[in-house]
């Protein structure tokens, strides 16, 4: 794959295109999101409430995190393989298809750091990411940028993934997984 890279990489704008057009989307949507998520907290200032930590907790997020995955491996099991209308189980997806899994899960938990009182501002390279993230489970070691690896870790370690966020631990990462393979 990295050697069709390096003789096409003219060839990868629309490829760079496909992946992140779905992620400018998503992206504003977050984004209007992420302004009521300020409002919450501005209100929670103001009139000594807790609605944006009730609204926004780690447990709620856990619970939408299950449902998109849900309802993104039934949608993409109804238009990619025809199965039925049958609702796949979060669980399941986990068991069965843990690429997808790891690959929905990081993108959705990094993404909760926008709804923060100092919210990270998302980026259009967030969601290749996350699509580059379907490849740990199947790895020994995986490099993902700074800002995904520690989510993307979180994930992929039960799978035996060591997850690198510095290309500069990279090369160490590699020696210890082959000295482990030996």
């Amino acid at each position: 794959m990295m050697q069709w890279f390096q003789k096409h990489h003219a060839q990868l704008s629309p490829f760079i295109e496909w992946t992140r057009a779905p992620a400018a989307s998503m992206i504003a949507n977050l984004s209007e999101m992420t302004r009521h998520a300020a409002e919450l907290h501005q209100t929670d200032q103001t009139l000594g409430t807790t609605l944006a930590k009730d609204m926004l907790s780690p447990s709620k997020w856990a619970i939408q995190q299950e449902g998109i995955l849900s309802r993104i491996a039934t949608r993409m099991a109804k238009e990619l393989l025809g199965e039925s209308s049958e609702v796949l189980t979060a669980k399941l997806v986990d068991e069965r298809c843990p690429g997808l899994s790891v690959g929905i899960r990081s993108l959705h938990s990094a993404w909760w750091t926008t709804t923060s009182r100092t919210p990270r501002q998302a980026k259009l390279s967030d969601f290749p990411d996350a699509l580059h993230a379907m490849y740990a489970p199947y790895v020994d070691v995986f490099r993902a940028d700074s800002f995904m690896a520690p989510y993307i870790a979180k994930l992929a370690t039960k799978f035996g993934t060591t997850v690198v966020a510095k290309l500069a631990d990279l090369s160490n990462a590699i020696q210890v997984a082959l000295a482990k393979a030996a």
